[in-house]
């Protein structure tokens, strides 16, 4: 299979006097101004401050689908509402006041529109240290994204947690998540510790005389073997999937929410499924470059390509 790249140990943080006052982000962006007379402000970074004990904020930012249809002459995809100004601002005022922050949001970065994705990626490097989750969900599966330093692409930093859907499409069991996090004590890192999903079979429930039941499919750090439920552990789980089969095809039962389709999941359906819990930002194909070794990133996704659910 290869070599397996280990994730390296945890690194003093970026300085970000770099970006201090940078545009977001060229020469990511667009390269071109909204389609409005009055002109979308900058996004700004602010050289990052140490982080101290505080409280926990939530923020909500919708994000724009790679799925919905656009006029692409007409939307300014850097940035098309001003959320991402709005989220710097809101994570800055956290760093400053020593605050943790968890994003939620509907649909997931790594399925959204490539400049736009992009840009999020990069302010989620630029506020590691602030940032304690992400919880996602739009896919009706059980994923997960992690996110890596924009240098080298190597240092897993963050990760999105894609919940499994409530509803049954397609052709799944209702299934919910609960998350375990640390506890609201000073100095408390507010990270999640551990995560369990509950399903309701309905095989079973549609049984004649029986009664809908909601039961423990599995926990995470126990399934999966895990010491911690960090970044670097996911990382590692995938490149731990892409050579143990039994791992991927328990991986593989439980992102169904225990109702897995009727053909197998073979080499490259598995490589694909792997590739996209390390795909945070869209049609970025360097992220599974050791992933994939000798196989493109191209010929891997259209074998299995993402459905459209909206």
């Amino acid at each position: 299979m290869g070599h397996i790249p280990r994730s390296p140990q945890p690194e003093a943080p970026v300085d970000g006097a770099g970006i201090g006052s940078a545009r977001l982000p060229s020469p990511l962006d667009s390269r071109r101004g909204p389609p409005t007379s009055h002109p979308r402000p900058f996004l700004q970074f602010r050289p990052r401050s140490a982080p101290a004990p505080g409280n926990l904020w939530v923020v909500e930012p919708h994000l724009p689908s790679l799925q919905r249809p656009v006029h692409c002459h007409r939307l300014w995809t850097a940035d098309p509402a001003g959320q991402l100004q709005w989220l710097v601002g809101e994570l800055q005022a956290a760093e400053d006041r020593g605050d943790k922050v968890h994003i939620i949001g509907h649909i997931p970065p790594g399925h959204c529109l490539k400049t736009w994705s992009w840009n999020y990626y990069r302010i989620v490097a630029r506020y590691e240290n602030t940032l304690a989750g992400q919880f996602f969900g739009h896919t009706h599966v059980d994923e997960f994204e992690v996110f890596y330093d924009e240098e080298t692409l190597s240092r897993p930093l963050s990760v999105a947690f894609l919940a499994p859907s409530a509803t049954t499409y397609i052709s799944l069991n209702p299934g919910y998540r609960v998350y375990q996090i640390d506890g609201n004590y000073p100095g408390s890192s507010h990270v999640v510790l551990d995560h369990e999903t509950y399903i309701l079979n309905l095989r079973q429930a549609n049984q004649p005389g029986a009664t809908p039941h909601w039961h423990l499919l599995y926990r995470a750090r126990e399934t999966y073997g895990m010491p911690n439920a960090l970044p670097a552990t996911w990382h590692d789980l995938v490149y731990r999937m892409r050579g143990d089969t039994q791992l991927f095809q328990t991986f593989w039962f439980l992102y169904h929410k225990g109702h897995p389709p009727s053909e197998p999941c073979g080499t490259p359906c598995r490589l694909a499924t792997l590739c996209a819990q390390l795909s945070a930002r869209s049609d970025s194909p360097a992220l599974c470059r050791h992933l994939l070794s000798n196989v493109s990133a191209s010929e891997v996704r259209s074998l299995r390509p993402r459905p459209p659910l909206c």
